[in-house]
């Protein structure tokens, strides 16, 4: 593409691709531990009663892409609420149709066998098995106005021809039904990257089935599931230009991959804590953790660090649609974090999401309205024994608010730390824990206060045994007072529980004319 770097204008040791002068980077001179360095030794890779793995790990060597799973030792049958409903024959999901009649799959098998030159033609393929699409206005616009030139011919007779054979081989790829992860139930998925990339050109030509396959339309009001088809991005909508560089984001993806498949996995695993396995805040002995704050970079530059994910409740927020903030964009440039939005439900307040080894292939730059795509990027994380990047990220749906004062409530400050608690927590001793990169969760569209999310951050990162790495995105003052504040506590000896205590104390002074750092500073004083 016209923006596009190539691979060798890329040096940096740190895999942070841009083509132009890098500054230094802040974090190679972080103590706290990461990965690969604190990780604990890796069980062998196999399916259990609460891991699927859906290729044959055998054939798992970094070198090709896996291959599917050929002789299943027992063949599951699919069941509408428990596994994804699917629009191939023999995929788990197909509905029933009468002898002899056309099943959906054979509508999209025929719309994509069929030479795709141009974007009307994208829209009648999908039209024929989607008569009720909204339209492609957006569509459109992308290929009239950003991918424009030699770059949308490329497309065209390239990537297209190969995206389409690709989406056909959901049968191939998939034997076996595809779990769902439920909510209040711990369980994880491990994909090869070849079966992610099969999903998301799936998702580009919008061949899944609503989600009425489990009783429910496709639509948030009553699915408790994302949404999962580039329709959102095509049809009429504000933000087109957003839109349609999430597509480029997209398109620059497809483009990798049917050039040259990745040979790697991915997992996502639903965590759910049990009332028992939470802390009890205001009684907390635990100390503080150890904080790095910066206003210069950003949470997917923390390499080797669990990476915090802003998240909506259903996973993915706005992505397909016109959302573009931490977690859209996240997405976007590493869109294997998208098949989450096809297998997970809904997040309950004590659930989180993590996700491991989902590889970068963007560059961007702005936020929100001004986002646009960057280029290419090379992603040079080492894998670990699964074949994953050494990438984590976890999902982490803060509580939008009605009222900025409802925050400060007892109730509402213990919802988010079990929150944050349900994604720090990890059974494992505090050396084989990462610290976590973070930043302003909640706050933005949600509503929250920056100063108070820290500190719920903080304290679930104490309990928990990890350290915080903290960005404020250009908010040089905010990282000096978090700093500042930190310092305070933590000379003070303040516990867990004491902070609680400020909290609330805060709370129930309900002089908003002084932020919480101010009540702080006046208490020690």
């Amino acid at each position: 593409m016209a923006e596009a770097v190539t691979k060798t204008e890329r040096d940096d040791a740190d895999g942070l691709s841009t083509g132009v002068v890098l500054q230094p980077n802040p974090l190679k001179t972080c103590s706290f531990n990461r990965i690969p360095a604190c990780y604990p030794e890796f069980p062998l890779l196999k399916s259990t009663e609460t891991h699927h793995v859906a290729f044959d790990v055998s054939t798992l060597s970094g070198t090709n892409p896996p291959l599917p799973i050929s002789n299943p030792i027992r063949t599951q049958r699919w069941n509408k609420k428990r596994h994804v409903r699917m629009s191939s024959n023999s995929a788990p999901g197909s509905p029933k149709k009468k002898r002899d009649a056309p099943t959906r799959w054979d509508s999209i098998t025929k719309a994509l066998e069929q030479h795709l030159e141009s974007s009307k033609a994208i829209e009648d393929a999908i039209k024929s098995y989607n008569p009720g699409m909204p339209g492609f206005r957006c569509l459109r616009f992308f290929f009239d106005k950003i991918l424009t030139g030699t770059d949308r011919d490329k497309f065209f007779k390239e990537t297209l021809p190969k995206m389409r054979l690709l989406a056909l081989r959901l049968q191939e790829l998939f034997p076996q039904p595809l779990p769902l992860l439920l909510r209040t139930e711990s369980r994880s998925v491990t994909l090869s990257q070849e079966q992610c990339a099969c999903l998301l050109a799936n998702a580009f030509f919008c061949t899944f089935p609503g989600r009425n396959g489990l009783g429910f339309e496709y639509d948030h009001k009553v699915s408790p599931f994302p949404v999962f088809g580039f329709d959102g991005l095509y049809y009429q909508g504000f933000s087109k230009k957003t839109r349609g560089y999430k597509l480029l984001c997209l398109v620059n993806y497809f483009t990798r991959v049917t050039t040259s498949m990745p040979t790697g996995a991915v997992s996502f695993e639903r965590r759910v804590i049990t009332s028992r396995q939470f802390p009890s805040w205001q009684e907390s002995s635990m100390p503080l953790c150890n904080l790095e704050a910066f206003d210069e970079g950003r949470i997917e530059d923390a390499h080797g660090f669990l990476q915090a994910d802003f998240a909506n409740q259903y996973l993915g927020g706005g992505v397909l649609e016109g959302g573009c903030v931490q977690e859209e964009i996240r997405f976007c440039i590493n869109p294997e974090l998208m098949v989450s939005m096809l297998i997970t439900e809904v997040l309950g307040d004590n659930e989180a999401v993590i996700m491991t080894g989902c590889e970068q292939f963007s560059r961007y730059r702005g936020y929100g309205g001004s986002f646009e795509w960057e280029g290419d990027f090379i992603d040079k994380t080492e894998r670990d024994a699964w074949q994953r990047r050494y990438v984590q990220v976890v999902a982490m749906d803060a509580i939008p608010l009605g009222a900025y004062d409802d925050q400060f409530s007892s109730t509402m400050v213990r919802r988010e730390l079990n929150k944050a608690f349900a994604a720090l927590y990890c059974p494992s001793a505090p050396e084989h824990k990462s610290a976590i990169a973070t930043g302003n969760w909640g706050c933005g569209a949600f509503g929250g206060d920056k100063r108070l999310k820290a500190l719920i951050q903080i304290m679930a990162a104490s309990v928990c045994q990890r350290n915080v790495i903290y960005f404020t995105f250009d908010d040089s003052s905010f990282s000096e007072e978090l700093l500042e504040i930190h310092k305070m506590l933590t000379e003070r000896k303040k516990t867990v529980g004491d902070v609680w205590n400020i909290i609330k104390e805060y709370n129930e002074s309900r002089k908003r004319d002084a932020t919480l750092f101010d009540f702080i500073r006046k208490g020690a004083s």
